[in-house]
């Protein structure tokens, strides 16, 4: 019996993981998107631990980390003075192996994830 094509609606990050799992199964895609390519500018800059550990089931994890920068924390700046500040090493750090944001501009991302897509199927 042939595989359907799973035809998968938008090609950002969430998108673009699903199309990286299924052909790693050989499971033929079709995407559909508004744009016929990876974004030129960022819409989006954080990957959030909770992505990072889904992609370490995918052998990626540490790819990312080392494309992005390991944001520890945050000051906040208006006119010169301090607003706000945040610590994110306080981020899931005794729930997850990556506490901390990681910036990672979501064009680039994008761009990995279709890389890491068509090598999948191979």
């Amino acid at each position: 019996m042939d595989k359907q094509e799973v035809i998968i609606i938008g090609a950002g990050p969430t998108g673009l993981t699903l199309a990286l799992e299924l052909s790693r199964y050989h499971i033929p895609i079709r995407i559909i998107a508004k744009d016929s390519g990876p974004g030129q500018a960022s819409r989006a800059m954080a990957v959030v631990p909770r992505t990072l550990e889904f992609y370490r089931q995918f052998g990626i994890d540490q790819e990312v980390i080392n494309n992005g920068i390991k944001l520890d924390n945050i000051l906040v700046r208006v006119e010169g003075e301090e607003k706000a500040a945040v610590n994110f090493q306080l981020l899931g750090g005794d729930l997850s192996p990556y506490p901390f944001v990681l910036t990672y501009p979501q064009d680039d991302h994008e761009a990995f994830l279709i890389s890491k897509t068509k090598s999948a199927g191979d």
